[in-house]
């Protein structure tokens, strides 16, 4: 059983009950990637979370598709507030600003087609969980 303060049941309860709805649900993952990185994988009515490197801890709960559409479109819209490039809603890669004075950075890099739908976050300076996005 986990504790109530372990990281996978923060990120349990923020995808089962996020406390300010999709804005809320992305600001708990973006905490969570500064303290290690994350991916997301929607698939089947399922989100699957991986945490660390590749080693690290691997869940699925349910989520539905419009939940994780709409969190992955928040995530552009962050990310596009600093883009030298526009971000396609649709994915891409770039950075989320936390801090006003730029120290605290968060790398994305996500895929939100029809067909696909996955999120990578991780604090500037650690390796994304993927390296590369290939857009379908």
């Amino acid at each position: 059983m986990n504790s109530p303060d372990s990281p996978r049941t923060r990120l349990e309860e923020a995808l089962k009950h996020p406390r300010a709805g999709v804005v809320g649900l992305v600001d708990e993952l973006i905490a969570e990637a500064e303290l290690q990185p994350i991916r997301l994988t929607w698939n089947a009515e399922h989100c699957r979370v991986e945490r660390g490197d590749s080693g690290g801890e691997r869940f699925e709960m349910p989520l539905a598709k419009s939940v994780f559409r709409a969190a992955l479109a928040r995530v552009a819209f962050l990310a596009n507030k600093v883009a030298a490039d526009p971000i396609s809603p649709y994915g891409g890669k770039g950075k989320i600003i936390l801090a006003s004075d730029g120290t605290r950075r968060i790398h994305v890099c996500f895929v939100n087609t029809t067909q696909v739908q996955t999120l990578d976050l991780a604090r500037v300076g650690w390796a994304s969980p993927a390296q590369t996005v290939t857009l379908s």
